[in-house]
């Protein structure tokens, strides 16, 4: 399943706020809780691999465009071109 960051907040938010609501009815080992507990687990590992992933990688990648830009800047500054 394909979601958006806005809509995968959105699924944590509200899968937490039931877990909270259970919880406070519940004994923290009943099924109930423990099964809500995985599902919001599960949804917080998904907002962690594509969205936190992804972020770092974006930005890692920024920062290596930037290295190389410098590196042929250098280069060029090196055999006179820019003059």
């Amino acid at each position: 399943m394909t979601h958006t960051k806005e809509n995968l907040l959105n699924q944590i938010e509200e899968c937490r706020n039931n877990m909270v609501t259970l919880a406070a009815e519940n004994p923290l080992s009943s099924l109930t809780v423990v099964r809500v507990s995985s599902e919001l687990d599960g949804l917080l590992n998904e907002y962690e691999k594509f969205f936190l992933y992804k972020e770092a990688l974006e930005s890692e990648l920024r920062a290596s465009f930037f290295y190389l830009h410098i590196y042929f800047m250098y280069l060029l500054v090196g055999t006179n071109v820019l003059y």
